[in-house]
């Protein structure tokens, strides 16, 4: 089946129709999300403790926006702007803080309050406790654990076995000649069983040669005198 011109052309325009009303429909989707309003609020910081553009939001455990800006001042001052999704406000005294996930994952959390809400540009301190009290809580749980009876009993355990191959290597060290002269003595009680291995070895063989040629005569004889017997019969 052959098509003409008119028609290929036809068809190329329709899938090019569908592609662009395809396109048009996700445009829209992100022109609508970007056309939503969102609060940007600033928060003062000491210290940025991993914090970067786009770092997560999340205000009561939900995420809720995203970090657009850093900057630092004269004094060594950290600002850093947050973009809010709709809805979302921050109060005078709610609490502002940097945390960070088990991965180590920097990010922003909110602890909602009950005050007046914060607009747009304002400023508002943070809470530089936040991640100070994580890393000492981590601090905590390891000397805690370094203080637990298993680790101090395995310690023990190993200062003891340490002193033990302390006392044998010395040992070895002062007996160091009685051993070698043990390790001589041996080697000489080992030659002198081969020597005497040897000479037994060959004695067994000449008794056995012996035995056989007592055998052997003892057989030729038997065999002369059955002759000489048949010998007489005839």
């Amino acid at each position: 089946m052959k098509y003409d011109r008119n028609e290929i052309v036809a068809g190329i325009f329709v899938l090019g129709c569908i592609f662009l009303f395809l396109a048009f429909i996700f445009k829209a989707g992100d022109f609508k999300e970007s056309m939503q309003p969102k609060k940007e609020i600033v928060v003062r910081f000491s210290h940025a403790r991993g914090i970067k553009t786009n770092s997560p939001i999340y205000y009561a455990g939900v995420q809720s926006g995203k970090v657009s800006n850093l900057s630092v001042d004269e004094k060594d001052n950290i600002y850093i702007t947050l973009q809010l999704e709709k809805g979302i406000n921050i109060r005078k005294d709610s609490i502002v803080k940097i945390g960070a996930s088990v991965m180590g994952e920097a990010y922003i959390e909110i602890t909602p309050g009950q005050g007046e809400i914060v607009e747009t540009g304002e400023t508002v301190m943070g809470n530089d406790s936040g991640i100070a009290q994580q890393i000492e809580d981590v601090v905590t749980s390891i000397q805690d654990l370094v203080k637990s009876d298993k680790i101090t009993s395995s310690l023990d355990n190993l200062d003891k076995t340490l002193k033990n191959i302390a006392i044998v290597s010395e040992t070895f060290a002062n007996d160091k000649d009685k051993i070698e002269a043990i390790i001589s003595n041996i080697n000489e009680i080992t030659q002198s069983l081969n020597e005497d291995l040897g000479e037994i070895t060959e004695k067994m063989n000449t008794v056995l040669s012996n035995v056989a040629e007592m055998t052997d005569a003892e057989q030729v004889k038997k065999i002369d005198q059955i002759t000489e017997n048949m010998v007489g019969i005839t």
